[in-house]
């Protein structure tokens, strides 16, 4: 049996998304995206005028945008959330408690073997190093399940939830989009569905000779045809 296993950084993972022809509206277009993506369970904190940090189930996600001639780009990138950072202090700390207590009760059940033996001579020289060695140990132990525990155990469902997120974020990014050249550029946004084949008013399937859509009536005549 082949075994093939994925250590995928989920740090290192950035997409960036195209939003075309909205540039002049790229403040209205960024606070109908903020408040869909709220809608659909996420936290939002704005770091400035054109940065987001976005959280949902112990996922941190930071997206920013730039505009470029008249397209907007959105970058995004997966980022530590702080649960991780608890988590490991956390591990550290009790290591640390386990290790002083088994020092300890070792000394106390071996104390007269160790002195007997000499040894208790040697441990009273490293004494004062005894607190730094005892940290350097169990932050060793915490970096070794970390680097093969949770980047190793099921990282593809892990790496299937991020596409989740990617999916949910690409799309809230779309219907923001559409709701604002629909608002401030409804001529583009007619052309741009009725090509795609789809009705701009009612969102029904369409065909792109049709004049009128069966569903809701809507008028499907644009003037320019230059596609």
């Amino acid at each position: 049996m082949i075994i093939i296993s994925y250590n995928i950084d989920l740090e290192l993972m950035e997409k960036e998304f195209p939003v075309r022809k909205i540039a002049s509206y790229d403040k209205e277009w960024w606070d109908e995206f903020k408040s869909e993506i709220q809608f659909r369970g996420y936290k939002v904190r704005s770091l400035d005028d054109k940065i987001v940090n976005i959280n949902r189930k112990f996922k941190k996600i930071r997206l920013n945008y730039l505009v470029n001639n008249n397209d907007i780009w959105v970058y995004l990138k997966f980022k530590s959330h702080p649960y991780y950072t608890l988590l490991g202090a956390g591990m550290v700390i009790g290591t640390i408690i386990f290790l002083c207590v088994v020092f300890f009760g070792v000394f106390t059940i071996f104390g007269d073997s160790l002195h007997t033996s000499g040894l208790d001579i040697l441990i009273n020289s490293f004494q004062p190093f005894i607190p730094f060695i005892i940290i350097f140990i169990a932050m060793s132990i915490v970096s070794f399940i970390f680097q093969n525990f949770f980047n190793k155990v099921n990282p593809l469902p892990n790496y299937s939830k991020e596409q989740k997120d990617l999916h949910e974020i690409k799309k809230t990014i779309k219907q923001s989009a559409d709701k604002i050249k629909r608002k401030y550029l409804y001529s583009e946004y007619k052309i741009e569905k009725i090509k795609a084949g789809v009705c701009p008013n009612c969102g029904e399937k369409i065909s792109v000779d049709w004049k009128i859509c069966p569903i809701c009536r809507e008028n499907l005549r644009v003037e320019d045809q230059r596609w």
